[in-house]
């Protein structure tokens, strides 16, 4: 087989004219690649095919590939360029119509494999254009299905930490009101047992006044004018005696006095603080109202706001029970009602300074 043969045989493995240039066999050579690799094919007959295929292809590229670096002319005769009409070599004959005859055959020929190898050529691109498409909306599924899953998992992440967050603030709370209500319940129960106690111990001294025992009461001596030691007076007069006890009495009423006013400026504080406490429960009880009525607020917001309100009244009861019993205090101590708590100046004066003579 001649040069121009060999090389026209290339040139139809790559469906181009005798004489392209190496660029447009490269050109071709990667598209005949893209479609015969062996590895787009399976295990089997295809598969065979295709490496005999890519075997071809390369020799053949390997061939103009070596024609090009070594004897290519770009000017004049080349056997690439000539290998167009090597057909006619082959179709001579002794006369003149057979060798027309053959000419025009092998020309058919080539022109019937070109279009052959077009149209696989073409088949093959769009194979792969759909191979490729089919790829890349595979790919953007995946995608899809992924960021989908991401974004389910981060969602159901957030809703585990809000519900987290929700129970904390619930058990905080309920742990807050147990502590306000033992801390009242303690406070009530003392005051009570403090004001039991006071009376308990007023009724018990006034109902068992003390008096010495008989036993103890000592014996006169023999001697007339003995006087006993607890009966003398203080320097001997019964008037400085008498004045000294006047003395201890007007002390004992000034320091009597003074926790009077102690106990009327106590109850003048009571009052003030609940009365503020009042205020404030029913202030905290208007924006919880206004809260569950304004269609803005979401449930969950207006069942926080119905329970403090349900906590709040709880601590007006107590607030509104407190008040009254410091005001009725107050009147016990003054004479006075709760209403002028505020209108007359009391103030805890010292007690007076008794020096006895």
């Amino acid at each position: 087989m001649t040069e121009e043969e060999s090389l026209a045989k290339a040139y139809l493995e790559f469906s181009l004219e005798g004489g392209s240039s190496l660029e447009e066999v490269n050109e071709a050579y990667k598209d005949l690649v893209m479609a015969w690799h062996s590895d787009r094919y399976p295990v089997g007959k295809k598969r065979q095919k295709a490496e005999e295929k890519m075997k071809k292809i390369n020799n053949a590229r390997d061939l103009l590939k070596k024609h090009f670096s070594e004897s290519h002319k770009a000017t004049g005769y080349c056997a690439c360029r000539g290998a167009g009409n090597s057909g006619q070599t082959q179709g001579k004959t002794s006369t003149g119509q057979t060798s027309d005859t053959s000419k025009q055959k092998t020309a058919q020929q080539n022109n019937a494999e070109e279009a052959e190898a077009r149209k696989r050529n073409e088949e093959r691109a769009r194979r792969s254009a759909a191979e490729a498409a089919d790829a890349k909306a595979k790919a953007a599924a995946a995608a899809a299905q992924k960021a989908s899953s991401e974004q389910s998992m981060q969602s159901a992440l957030e809703q585990t930490k809000l519900a987290n967050d929700e129970r904390l603030r619930w058990k905080v709370s309920i742990g807050m009101v147990i502590v306000w209500v033992a801390l009242n319940i303690f406070g009530g129960v003392s005051m009570n047992a403090k004001s039991w106690w006071h009376d308990f111990s007023w009724k018990w001294e006034r109902d068992h006044p003390s008096t010495p025992a008989a036993s103890q009461t000592p014996t006169e001596p023999s001697n007339p004018g003995y006087i006993p030691p607890y009966n003398k007076f203080p320097g001997g007069d019964q008037n400085s005696w008498k004045e000294q006890q006047d003395a201890d009495q007007r002390l004992r009423d000034a320091q009597a006095e003074k926790q009077k006013q102690q106990d009327i400026y106590q109850c003048r504080m009571d009052i003030d603080k609940y009365r503020k406490a009042i205020a404030r429960c029913n202030s905290d009880i208007a924006d919880c109202e206004a809260k569950i009525a304004d269609p803005s607020i979401s449930d969950i917001e207006k069942r926080k706001a119905a329970d403090f309100e349900s906590f709040k009244r709880n601590a007006l009861q107590d607030s509104q029970a407190f008040l009254d019993a410091a005001e009725k205090r107050f009147t016990e101590l003054t004479g006075k009602p709760a209403s002028e708590v505020n209108l007359t100046d009391w103030h805890i004066d010292a007690p007076p300074t008794i020096t006895p003579k």
